[in-house]
């Protein structure tokens, strides 16, 4: 039997180490794994989880602002700033930093190697 869920956040097994904070994709059956550049996110995680560890996950249409976890080499992460995953960990950068999507904005300035305010665009 399926899940049916309209709250915005969604349970899945996390299919390696997770954190706060990072883009996630489906990989399985119930499963999410960390979020690569070419890959499209489908949330973000609110939890760290362990594999196989449930994972909470703040799916990309719910609304409110995200949490995201800015990369340790980030720059240029000020208000405004259009952001995307730049990284093969599932972390968060402008283009300098290899972003190539951007469906986020920095809701106000943000720090390498912590975690940001972010609206979906």
């Amino acid at each position: 039997m399926g899940q049916f869920c309209d709250s915005g956040y969604r349970t899945f097994l996390a299919g390696a180490q997770l954190g706060i904070g990072y883009a996630v994709k489906i990989t399985g059956d119930n499963t999410v794994n960390l979020c690569g550049i070419a890959d499209t996110p489908i949330g973000i995680c609110t939890n760290a989880p362990g594999g196989g560890q449930p994972a909470n996950i703040k799916l990309l249409n719910s609304q409110g602002t995200f949490e995201v976890k800015m990369a340790a080499a980030a720059t240029g992460l000020t208000a405004g700033a259009n952001i995307g995953v730049c990284n093969a960990s599932g972390e968060f950068g402008v283009s300098a930093n290899g972003a190539t999507s951007f469906p986020f904005q920095l809701a106000r300035a943000a720090t390498a190697n912590m975690l940001g305010e972010a609206v979906l665009k």
